[in-house]
């Protein structure tokens, strides 16, 4: 099994907005409130995603072969998004696409550690794929979520 890690393009991000939104329904929205909900509905519209990618935002599909399995989006500071679809869940994508942007942030030089806000039902999986807690689970206006961190 070989993993595809495509950057994004103009007629891709339906496509990513859909799986990312299908995703959240699923797994995150009951750790969101009502605000955090509308914020993050907002901001993950295809249009929004273009306009992060246009301004530097790595918004990255990852297949195999042509089934889409994941995304992520990240920065030179942090994870912002990560997905992987679950019927490919359990077979090591996310740890493989975790190597492939440790990776990616030495060849590129963004930096020396990734940083992610996970939500509740990622930590394991987090913890599993080398990120450490730097912080407890904290609760906002918007989101549960615990910081964590990646050595690059």
């Amino acid at each position: 099994m070989k993993l595809i890690f495509k950057k994004a393009e103009n007629n891709e991000f339906e496509a990513v907005s859909a799986l990312i939104m299908d995703m959240y329904n699923q797994h995150l929205k009951r750790y969101y409130s009502e605000k955090g909900d509308d914020k993050f509905r907002k901001t993950t519209s295809a249009k929004e995603l273009e306009k992060r990618a246009k301004k530097g935002a790595h918004i990255y599909l990852i297949r195999e072969e042509n089934d889409l399995v994941g995304v992520f989006e990240f920065n030179q500071k942090s994870l912002a998004q990560f997905f992987i679809v679950d019927e490919f869940r359990g077979r090591g994508y996310g740890r493989m696409a975790i190597n492939w942007l440790k990776e990616y942030y030495k060849e590129n030089k963004l930096g020396k550690e990734i940083v992610v806000q996970a939500s509740p039902n990622a930590y394991l999986a987090f913890e599993k794929m080398g990120f450490n807690p730097e912080d407890n689970e904290k609760t906002d206006n918007m989101f549960i979520s615990k910081k964590m961190k990646l050595t690059v």
